[in-house]
């Protein structure tokens, strides 16, 4: 009578684990960045619609959170004449930016384990709420992430960039 376990069998184990780590965790990690930019999809639509209600107060939009008529968790961690920075969750940076050519934007990012990632949710005109999801143009990842909320888009004017291409982010 045997007891215990051959090295062959033992080998046989420790094989099978590895390919269904191998297989689980790409795609666990893809489920955990596509989770993130959920979160910044709801914050973007959030502070765009506290944006539309400023403009409708005061008929300008503004760059700085504390004006909105919203409370949003999380400590302000840049503040400049241009661009207001508020670290809003584990995952979600927030963005107000002054922009020349666009006017005021949000920009929101996911950040997983400290670094940030290449996709990101721009609400680029208030007015419409429309989203966009924004990936470099170099980041295969991003890109797939952004497709998976919709489609390619090269309007708004914002949209056609050099760096990183739009999603347009459905419903």
């Amino acid at each position: 009578m045997r007891k215990g376990f051959t090295l062959i069998e033992l080998l046989v184990v420790v094989l099978v684990i590895g390919i269904l780590t191998a297989i689980a965790l790409p795609q666990y990690q893809k489920t955990v960045l596509k989770a993130g930019v959920v979160d910044a999809i709801s914050a973007a639509r959030t502070i765009a619609s506290a944006q539309q209600l400023y403009y409708l107060n005061h008929g300008s939009y503004t760059i700085k959170f504390n004006d909105l008529d919203i409370t949003l968790p999380g400590k302000l961690v840049r503040q400049e004449a241009s661009v207001q920075e508020l670290n809003i969750g584990d995952n979600v940076v927030a963005q107000l930016v002054q922009n020349a050519s666009a006017g005021i934007q949000t920009n929101i990012w996911s950040n997983i384990s400290g670094k940030p990632t290449t996709a990101g949710i721009r609400v680029l005109d208030f007015a419409k709420g429309d989203l966009y999801c924004t990936a470099y143009k170099n980041d295969p990842q991003g890109m797939a992430i952004c497709e998976s909320f919709g489609p390619q888009v090269i309007s708004p004017a914002a949209c056609n960039n050099a760096t990183w291409y739009c999603y347009s982010i459905k419903g």
